[in-house]
């Protein structure tokens, strides 16, 4: 259900004028997928430039905890 939000919401971001540098998300697999593979084709067939993914440092910071 995050995954189909997701897709939607960049969707609709992308067929507007606005400039996307940047997505921040935790670390859902399909997501981290989605924007490294159909992301990337989708901004170049639009013209704009490829949407940077970033992964929360909270997310992060807890899985090391859970190593530790």
């Amino acid at each position: 259900m995050e995954f189909a939000g997701h897709q939607k919401a960049c969707a609709f971001l992308l067929a507007t004028g606005m400039l996307i540098k940047a997505f921040i998300s935790d670390r859902h697999a399909s997501i981290a997928k989605w924007m490294r593979e159909e992301c990337h084709k989708k901004c170049k067939e639009l013209e704009k430039p490829v949407i940077d993914h970033f992964f929360n440092l909270w997310h992060i910071g807890k899985s090391i905890c859970l190593l530790i």
